[in-house]
Protein backbone atom coordinates (compact mmCIF):
# COMPACT_ATOMS: atom_id res chain seq x y z
CA UNK A 1 0.00 0.00 0.00
CA UNK A 2 0.59 3.33 -0.50
CA UNK A 3 -0.59 6.77 -0.07
CA UNK A 4 -1.69 6.78 -3.58
CA UNK A 5 -4.21 4.18 -2.89
CA UNK A 6 -6.30 5.59 -0.09
CA UNK A 7 -8.99 6.58 -2.20
CA UNK A 8 -9.57 3.22 -3.62
CA UNK A 9 -9.16 1.81 -0.08
CA UNK A 10 -11.61 3.96 1.27
CA UNK A 11 -14.20 2.82 -1.91
CA UNK A 12 -13.64 -0.77 -0.31
CA UNK A 13 -14.29 0.36 3.18
CA UNK A 14 -18.40 -0.09 2.75
CA UNK A 15 -18.03 -4.11 1.11
CA UNK A 16 -17.27 -4.25 5.11
CA UNK A 17 -19.79 -1.85 6.28
CA UNK A 18 -17.27 0.79 7.08
CA UNK A 19 -17.25 4.15 5.77
CA UNK A 20 -14.13 5.89 5.62
CA UNK A 21 -13.25 9.05 3.22
CA UNK A 22 -9.62 8.83 1.19
CA UNK A 23 -8.27 11.33 4.22
CA UNK A 24 -8.94 9.75 6.99
CA UNK A 25 -7.55 6.17 5.61
CA UNK A 26 -4.34 8.59 4.16
CA UNK A 27 -4.41 9.78 8.23
CA UNK A 28 -4.64 6.36 9.57
CA UNK A 29 -1.54 5.12 6.88
CA UNK A 30 0.48 7.42 8.17
CA UNK A 31 -0.11 6.82 11.65
CA UNK A 32 1.67 3.61 10.93
CA UNK A 33 5.33 4.11 11.67
CA UNK A 34 7.20 2.35 8.82
CA UNK A 35 9.40 -1.14 9.94
CA UNK A 36 6.74 -1.68 11.97
CA UNK A 37 5.21 -5.10 12.97
CA UNK A 38 1.93 -4.23 10.57
CA UNK A 39 1.82 -4.69 6.84
CA UNK A 40 -0.32 -3.28 4.70
CA UNK A 41 -0.62 -4.53 0.47
CA UNK A 42 -2.97 -3.73 -1.84
CA UNK A 43 -4.28 -6.26 -5.06
CA UNK A 44 -4.49 -5.09 -8.55
CA UNK A 45 -6.13 -5.86 -11.66
CA UNK A 46 -5.22 -3.66 -14.27
CA UNK A 47 -4.05 -1.58 -12.60
CA UNK A 48 -6.94 -0.69 -10.38
CA UNK A 49 -6.65 -1.63 -6.49
CA UNK A 50 -9.41 -4.27 -5.94
CA UNK A 51 -8.54 -5.55 -2.60
CA UNK A 52 -6.81 -4.61 0.51
CA UNK A 53 -5.42 -6.69 3.49
CA UNK A 54 -3.88 -5.25 7.17
CA UNK A 55 -2.01 -7.95 8.78
CA UNK A 56 0.14 -7.25 12.27
CA UNK A 57 2.37 -9.62 14.15
CA UNK A 58 1.51 -9.80 17.82
CA UNK A 59 4.00 -10.92 20.19
CA UNK A 60 2.61 -11.57 23.51
CA UNK A 61 4.50 -12.84 27.01
CA UNK A 62 1.67 -15.20 27.82
CA UNK A 63 2.01 -17.06 24.14
CA UNK A 64 4.27 -17.41 21.03
CA UNK A 65 2.54 -14.34 19.65
CA UNK A 66 0.87 -14.60 15.97
CA UNK A 67 0.23 -12.66 13.09
CA UNK A 68 -3.66 -11.34 12.91
CA UNK A 69 -5.25 -10.59 10.06
CA UNK A 70 -6.92 -7.46 10.68
CA UNK A 71 -8.71 -6.26 7.78
CA UNK A 72 -9.21 -8.20 4.42
CA UNK A 73 -11.84 -6.71 1.76
CA UNK A 74 -12.12 -7.99 -1.94
CA UNK A 75 -14.07 -5.05 -4.14
CA UNK A 76 -17.66 -6.77 -4.80
CA UNK A 77 -17.58 -7.43 -8.23
CA UNK A 78 -13.94 -9.15 -7.66
CA UNK A 79 -15.19 -11.22 -5.08
CA UNK A 80 -14.95 -15.34 -6.81
CA UNK A 81 -12.08 -14.74 -8.34
CA UNK A 82 -9.23 -15.49 -6.19
CA UNK A 83 -8.42 -11.96 -5.30
CA UNK A 84 -9.43 -12.86 -1.41
CA UNK A 85 -7.72 -15.96 -1.27
CA UNK A 86 -4.49 -14.45 -2.70
CA UNK A 87 -4.25 -11.34 -0.26
CA UNK A 88 -5.12 -14.22 2.80
CA UNK A 89 -2.36 -16.73 1.51
CA UNK A 90 0.17 -13.26 1.22
CA UNK A 91 -0.55 -12.48 4.55
CA UNK A 92 -0.46 -16.31 6.06
CA UNK A 93 3.32 -16.29 4.01
CA UNK A 94 4.63 -12.45 5.33
CA UNK A 95 2.87 -14.01 9.09
CA UNK A 96 4.97 -17.79 8.71
CA UNK A 97 8.54 -14.85 7.71
CA UNK A 98 8.35 -13.38 10.66
CA UNK A 99 8.89 -15.91 12.84
CA UNK A 100 4.84 -16.91 14.19
CA UNK A 101 3.56 -20.33 13.94
CA UNK A 102 -0.12 -18.96 13.34
CA UNK A 103 -2.09 -16.84 11.73
CA UNK A 104 -5.35 -15.18 13.66
CA UNK A 105 -8.55 -13.24 12.11
CA UNK A 106 -11.73 -12.33 13.43
CA UNK A 107 -14.86 -12.23 11.84
CA UNK A 108 -18.09 -11.13 12.83
CA UNK A 109 -21.39 -13.66 13.79
CA UNK A 110 -23.33 -12.15 10.51
CA UNK A 111 -20.49 -12.80 8.24
CA UNK A 112 -21.56 -16.45 7.11
CA UNK A 113 -20.43 -16.30 3.62
CA UNK A 114 -16.72 -15.11 4.93
CA UNK A 115 -16.49 -17.70 7.07
CA UNK A 116 -17.23 -20.55 5.09
CA UNK A 117 -14.38 -18.54 2.84
CA UNK A 118 -12.09 -18.49 6.04
CA UNK A 119 -12.69 -22.50 6.43
CA UNK A 120 -12.07 -23.17 2.78
CA UNK A 121 -8.41 -22.19 3.45
CA UNK A 122 -8.07 -23.79 6.12
CA UNK A 123 -8.82 -21.40 8.87
CA UNK A 124 -10.70 -23.14 11.78
CA UNK A 125 -12.51 -22.06 14.42
CA UNK A 126 -10.80 -21.80 17.43
CA UNK A 127 -12.84 -19.88 20.13
CA UNK A 128 -15.78 -18.38 20.75
CA UNK A 129 -15.35 -14.47 22.50
CA UNK A 130 -16.61 -11.63 22.92
CA UNK A 131 -15.01 -8.22 22.00
CA UNK A 132 -15.40 -5.47 24.84
CA UNK A 133 -14.67 -1.59 24.21
CA UNK A 134 -13.95 1.46 26.24
CA UNK A 135 -15.35 4.70 24.84
CA UNK A 136 -13.07 8.00 25.77
CA UNK A 137 -15.53 10.30 27.17
CA UNK A 138 -13.73 13.40 25.90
Amino acid sequence: MTEQDAESISGLMPVLGYVATAAAVRSRFWDIPAGSSDYLFVAELTDEVVGFCHVKGIRRIDSEGYGEILTVVVKADCQRFGVGRSLVQHAAEWVFKKGFSRVRLGSGVHRVEAHLFYESLGFKKSRPSCVFELHNKK
